[in-house]
């Protein structure tokens, strides 16, 4: 059992928990296997502090005072980056304290790579940067060190290793922007589509969807400003002919769909 100096934010997503909120996550980058390689639990130093922003300028001779926001923000103690995201969850979620680390998971316990002050004055120029203000402009106060538990995970995608950073309060994949969107094969977009038609909304939206391309194709040929996708519905689902017709055009459909 280790005493911390600052308190760490209690773990909430344990060792038993990480394999099913991957599996939710990559789903959303359409990753349905994978292989995790690698796995570590992480304690990362965060600083939470508040800032408020006032920008002086003259109107008709006055100095006027203006404001463009202010509240509670964190910055990674060893990256130097500002995280949103956690931050919200702290704003938003009943988070509990511990100055104990009484679970038995193996885990690193990071240091800052900067000092107090270093920080104080990253974290003034990045809220700036972020309203697009010159840093004197912005007051950072209200400092306090706190760990947060992440899970560093190594996942096989295919052919390659990616890297996950998974906050393991709440779940949620912190560098989602680099995992990278498996393409669908064929026959992955095939039964999604066929799925999608078995409601009259969805049948109506792949097929709007495929008169839209139809329409976008003979545009680009033929340099015509109108579109006729209306007209052809109507004919398409009011006409016998066009009934007929319809039957033939689903192939056709569903090859523009996944071309």
């Amino acid at each position: 059992m280790v005493l911390l100096e600052n308190p760490a934010v209690a773990l909430n997503i344990g060792v038993e928990d990480i394999l099913e909120v991957l599996e939710d996550t990559l789903k959303e980058k359409n990753w349905h296997e994978f292989e995790i390689a690698n796995l570590k639990l992480l304690y990362v130093p965060y600083f939470v502090f508040t800032y408020d922003t006032l920008v002086e300028h003259e109107v008709e001779g006055q100095a006027m005072s203006q404001g463009f926001g202010g509240g509670q923000m964190m910055i990674n103690g060893v990256s130097g980056e500002l995280e949103q995201t956690l931050s919200g969850v702290l704003e938003q979620q009943p988070i509990n304290y511990q100055r104990e680390i009484k679970h038995d998971i193996s885990y690193d316990l990071l240091k800052p790579s900067f000092s107090l002050e270093e920080i104080k004055r990253t974290a003034q120029v990045k809220i700036a940067s972020q309203f697009g203000i010159a840093s004197k402009a912005v007051n950072v106060s209200g400092f306090r060190q706190i760990y947060w538990p992440i899970w560093r995970v190594f996942v096989q995608l295919g052919r390659q290793v990616q890297k996950m950073n998974v906050d393991a309060v709440v779940g949620i994949t912190l560098n989602m922007d680099e995992v990278p969107t498996r393409e669908k094969n064929w026959n992955e977009s095939f039964s999604e589509t066929l799925h999608q038609m078995m409601t009259p909304s969805g049948f109506m939206k792949v097929l709007s969807n495929a008169f839209s391309r139809l329409s976008g194709k003979a545009k680009a040929k033929t340099g015509e400003a109108k579109a006729t996708s209306g007209a052809s519905l109507d004919w398409l689902l009011k006409t016998k002919t066009g009934q007929y017709v319809l039957i033939a055009i689903l192939i056709l459909i569903l090859f523009l769909l996944l071309t």
